[in-house]
């Protein structure tokens, strides 16, 4: 399992990304929310797994709070998202104003084989600017494996490790 996208975790103690202006203040700790990653085929189930497994990941971050997931499901059940299972840009703006959110967590996963590439992005719903993108490769790619890909991706989105045994 390696990051195949830049290093620099999108949030931290600097608070806003670079491609934010500095002259907007920080939100920080900003309030997010983790919607189901696009999947296709067998893989749909895996993108609903992919966002739970973010948000446990996430909810250890000094810099996000996150929204408690059964609200987050009711605004995509509001939204009929469940029928598409994607979210883009637009549609992750309508949901974080309805949330209260100003931050959405969102991605994607496409399968090669047994190969996976798991995509992060982080979109403000202000502006609707995607803010920024990880990824990780997972290379023969098993169950158990899925676990330790979103977790460094979690560490490049928000570049706080939590604690560990």
């Amino acid at each position: 399992i390696r990051l195949v996208s830049a290093a620099e975790p999108l949030i931290g103690p600097q608070g806003w990304p670079a491609s934010i202006s500095r002259s907007e203040p920080s939100p920080y700790p900003g309030i997010a929310a983790v919607v189901p990653f696009a999947a296709t085929g067998t893989d749909a189930d895996l993108g609903r797994a992919a966002a739970h497994f973010m948000e446990s990941r996430l909810a250890d971050s000094p810099h996000l709070r996150l929204i408690e997931r059964s609200r987050v499901d009711e605004i995509i059940r509001e939204l009929e998202l469940q029928r598409s299972g994607l979210v883009d840009p637009s549609t992750a703006v309508e949901m974080g104003r309805l949330l209260g959110a100003r931050l959405m967590i969102t991605g994607s996963i496409d399968r090669t084989g047994a190969d996976l590439v798991i995509s992060a992005r982080i979109i403000h719903v202000e502006t609707g600017e995607i803010l920024g993108t990880r990824q990780v490769h997972c290379g023969q790619c098993g169950a158990d494996d899925i676990f330790d890909a979103i977790d460094l991706l979690g560490d490049a989105l928000v570049g706080t490790r939590r604690n560990r045994p």
